[in-house]
């Protein structure tokens, strides 16, 4: 290469390499590729790489890792970009721009609705012939799993239903054993 290479850092978090315009490739002297992947190709790569992403119809869905249990958010949700930008950060060092992160969530909705299983995604509730599930609401993601052989409480990475949540939705509290549906009678 004739002239050493500058970078400038762009207010989206891309690379831009000035060079001399006589030099016609981007390779190193060693023949290696130097073009730097931008931004928002990163985080849609990381996010490939660590979420699940599915759809039902046009909505978006990522079900993602979180201190050891699996939490399901829109793409479109607070909750997936905040992490995905979270993500970045850990990654790379540095803060990913708005543009940035927006480009990468439309590329995401595309690979969740083309590329991604069709799934559904529940809120609180969901319902099969033999069993019930629950959501309980809990920053764990615990949920209830209710066939005719009784309850048990599933962790959501364990289970086969996916749930989001709304803003605002509640905790439920813990089920006990020894109860009776005849205690609910009397309201």
């Amino acid at each position: 290469m004739s002239v050493a290479r500058i970078e400038k850092v762009l207010d989206n978090g891309d690379v831009k390499v000035l060079h001399d315009p006589k030099d016609d490739n981007d390779e190193s002297q060693d023949g290696r590729d130097v073009r730097r992947e931008s931004a928002a190709t990163s985080l849609v790569n990381l996010a490939r790489s660590r979420a699940e992403l599915f759809h039902k119809g046009e909505d978006t869905f990522a079900t993602i890792e979180v201190s050891g249990h699996s939490e399901t958010f829109s793409i479109k949700s607070r909750g997936f970009r905040s992490w995905l930008g979270k993500l970045f950060f850990e990654t790379n060092g540095r803060a990913a721009s708005g543009e940035a992160l927006s480009s990468a969530l439309g590329t995401l909705e595309g690979y969740a609705r083309f590329d991604g299983k069709e799934n559904e995604c529940h809120v609180r509730v969901a319902g099969g012939p033999d069993h019930i599930w629950l959501d309980l609401g809990d920053p764990c993601w615990h949920q209830i799993e209710v066939d005719a052989t009784g309850w048990r409480i599933l962790e959501s990475k364990d289970s086969p239903v996916r749930f989001r949540r709304p803003h605002g939705m509640l905790a439920l509290p813990l089920p006990v054993r020894g109860g009776s549906l005849a205690n609910l009678r009397d309201f």
